[in-house]
């Protein structure tokens, strides 16, 4: 099996990985739509986990949901990064990196769950709540708990894998190399005619500089030899 192959199967299966997590999230959204009512309570563990129907016009677990125009602001922004999420993960699924992208492949898919919402509803739509005495903890989604644990474990790998996380920005300043050596190598046949023009001509008068200091040293260590020969001359006539 070629590399093109493998790379092609990694890439498909963490993209099958964010699409399964947004069918998840958006079947248990449309399940709660179905059967509570909007702030509709349904107790699952009494006093402490339940069900509650809300919709989030902020971000994850309800936080910023008072602020004008915030669900498309947002919408924007979390549009912009499950763009920016997607790159990275086909570009670094290339080269393996498995931990790495099953982290990014959770956010992808947490995001795009709650695009979805936004975009069909203009609001998110929270039912998982926790209630810890008279405190309750933010509302959250099926998405939610993908973006957050995919945010944690790259955290994680950032520190705990260190060398793994700097080998994988290495490979985009790599093929970033290669992009620009690809333009050059691109332009090779067609360089302008005057440039080369000018090269030909500066290598030509090298070329004769070189020849003139060539032909001086040549005759200098002729004329050094012919000295040599006339004295040796000389002495042999003197002891005949």
């Amino acid at each position: 099996m070629n590399e093109d192959k493998i790379n092609s199967k990694r890439i498909i299966g963490w993209a099958f990985l964010s699409v399964v997590l947004v069918v998840l999230d958006q079947l248990s959204k449309l399940w709660i739509v179905n059967n509570l009512a909007q702030e509709e309570k349904k107790e699952i563990i009494k006093g402490f986990f339940s069900f509650f129907y809300c919709r989030n016009t902020g971000v994850a677990f309800s936080m910023f949901d008072r602020i004008s125009n915030g669900s498309v602001i947002l919408s924007c922004v979390a549009a912009c990064l499950a763009v920016v999420v997607m790159f990275v993960l086909f570009r670094v699924s290339k080269y393996g990196f498995p931990r790495e992208c099953f982290a990014l492949s959770l956010i992808l898919g947490g995001a795009i769950g709650n695009i979805i919402d936004r975009i069909r509803l203009s609001y998110v739509v929270d039912f998982i709540r926790f209630d810890f005495g008279a405190w309750t903890f933010p509302i959250f989604n099926v998405a939610d708990i993908c973006a957050v644990v995919g945010c944690f474990l790259f955290l994680i790998y950032s520190f705990a894998l260190s060398d793994e996380i700097d080998s994988v920005w290495k490979l985009f300043a790599k093929e970033k190399n290669k992009e620009i050596s690809d333009i050059i190598e691109s332009n090779d046949g067609n360089i302008d005619n005057d440039t080369v023009s000018e090269n030909d001509t500066v290598n030509e008068s090298s070329s004769n500089e070189m020849n003139a200091e060539n032909e001086s040293v040549y005759s200098e260590e002729k004329v050094s030899i012919d000295e040599k020969t006339e004295d040796t001359g000389v002495n042999t006539e003197d002891e005949n």
